[in-house]
């Protein structure tokens, strides 16, 4: 049914908009349109289809969008990609010089034909997950304005990419072969808005290429792109990075990985959201510099490694990542809290205010997560809290930051050594020692607290936290808690929703 409804829909678009298109379909020389119709036709898209022949001239005087994409479950073999019949003609673009897009995905382009150089108008190509070899004819179509090689297999980037001053575009990603890009071309790029360079590892202000002959473009170069808003890059070698990060103040949308390319967690196709930062582990930084600070809206933060940091958020960033969703810092021996106010002199601060999860693992310095006033409003959308391998922390939270956790759906501490509450009341905070106060997390679902030896109870003082929505408990390994032996009949009655018990430790 789909297969008729498609084929009508093409049907009536090729008789209205002069549109040819067909999709998962083998195309023979014979299924070509008629050269009448071909001299009126607008649009040509041929997807996932296998075309066993390309006209050797296409006279197409007003084709204004061209699509051909080969099936990507069809590998052809090297020994038919590299028969004539296969490849595109050279002369084959002479006939549709008002072409305004040329998009071809998984083709074999070796060489690029040199009728390409006559598109004067043309504002868009794509070549994506493309076999490229020699592409400097590009350099020639100067009215590019987007210009996308994404998972291309090209070793180096050729010199005259730099020559497409009006590109606003240019897309490089996943493109795992691509060690160089020469010194001044991106620069030279002044009107370029989209940089996207995920997963290509090029060694920035470095000798890279095969033969260690190709000398690299510094990352310097991105501070003279003016209009440079959205970015997507991998930094394999953090030394690489610029003392002057102006071009960070700029970005409005952005993903950047510093350190280890498999660290990498590819973004949605549509970047338009993506405010991420991932330093993996093993790169040293120092973000306490304010390197962080200059980015806008950071969504998603992640840190590893050996940062020169004593906490993500301090004293004279009174900001509190006001838009952070997402936090982990994994395996840094430096962090000692995670927000630190204590030389703040104003109001408290108010701390990660749409924060909604929170994963910290194998910091085995960390003491505190917050260390100073804080506002009740911090961390007051989080979700889903996870703590693993923290040996010198003694509490999750202070008792004034519990109240606010309506929103947390999840909470997993486990290997924590020193750990003896979950909260905490801290100095001035007598709320802890009312014995009828009721604190609930309504929203709590999952409860996990494994391998923490010297966890006490879930609180300090008498006050009693309720969890009316929790399914899960799991308990084990925490010898020094100490349950009432009453606990089993009194179970439905505590969890009304409780579905799933493990414990491992009761004691009378």
């Amino acid at each position: 049914m789909h297969d008729v409804v498609r084929d009508v829909a093409i049907s009536i678009a090729s008789r209205v908009q002069h549109v040819f298109a067909v999709k998962n379909v083998v195309v023979p020389p014979t299924s070509w349109p008629d050269k009448d119709a071909l001299k009126v036709c607008t649009a040509i898209s041929l997807k996932n289809s296998n075309i066993s022949e390309l006209p050797q001239v296409f006279e197409c005087p007003q084709l204004k969008y061209f699509h051909i994409a080969n099936d990507p479950s069809r590998r052809i073999p090297v020994h038919i990609a590299n028969d004539p019949s296969r490849r595109i003609p050279d002369k084959f673009f002479t006939g549709m010089r008002e072409l305004r897009v040329l998009d071809f995905a998984r083709m074999h382009l070796l060489p690029l034909p040199s009728s390409l150089r006559l598109f004067q108008n043309l504002q868009t190509l794509s070549l994506d997950y493309c076999e490229l070899g020699d592409i400097a004819i590009v350099g020639d179509l100067k009215t590019l304005v987007i210009l996308t090689l994404r998972g291309s297999d090209m070793e180096k980037l050729v010199e005259e990419i730099g020559q497409l001053t009006h590109l606003r575009l240019l897309d490089l990603s996943n493109c795992f072969n691509l060690k160089v890009i020469p010194p001044n071309v991106i620069s030279s790029l002044s009107q370029l808005e989209e940089l996207y360079i995920g997963e290509s590892p090029i060694m920035w202000g470095k000798v890279g290429g095969v033969d260690g002959e190709g000398r690299n473009a510094s990352l310097d170069e991105l501070n003279n792109l003016s209009k440079l808003t959205s970015l997507e890059i991998l930094i394999e070698d953090e030394k690489t990075l610029p003392r002057d990060l102006s071009f960070f103040k700029m970005l409005q949308r952005y993903s950047i990985l510093i350190g280890d390319q498999w660290a990498w967690d590819s973004p949605s196709d549509d970047i338009s959201g993506i405010f991420q930062l991932t330093v993996a582990s093993g790169a040293n930084i120092c973000l306490n510099g304010g390197h962080i600070m200059q980015l806008k809206g950071i969504k998603e933060l992640c840190l590893g490694g050996s940062l020169d940091m004593k906490s993500v958020l301090y004293g004279s960033h009174g900001e509190g990542f006001p838009q952070l969703k997402h936090l982990e810092v994994v395996e840094n021996s430096n962090l000692l809290c995670v927000v630190d106010t204590v030389d703040r002199a104003t109001a408290p601060t108010t701390a990660f205010p749409v924060l909604e999860s929170l994963f910290l693992r194998d910091l085995r310095n960390l003491e505190k997560i917050c260390r100073g006033p804080l506002a009740a409003e911090s961390f007051c959308q989080l979700r889903d809290m996870r703590v693993n391998g923290c040996d010198k922390l003694k509490n999750v939270f202070p008792l004034v930051i519990g109240r606010g956790l309506q929103q947390l759906q999840f909470i997993e501490v486990t290997e924590c050594q020193n750990l003896d509450v979950i909260f905490a009341a801290e100095r001035g905070d007598e709320s802890s020692n009312s014995n009828t106060q009721v604190i609930e997390l309504t929203q709590l679902t999952i409860l996990e607290l494994c391998y923490l030896p010297q966890l006490t109870s879930f609180c300090t003082g008498d006050l009693h936290f309720e969890f009316p929505s929790l399914e899960k408990l799991r308990i084990l390994e925490c010898p020094q808690v100490k349950f009432k032996s009453s606990i089993h009949e009194s179970t439905k009655k505590v969890f009304p929703n409780l579905e799933y018990l493990s414990q491992r430790v009761w004691c009378d």
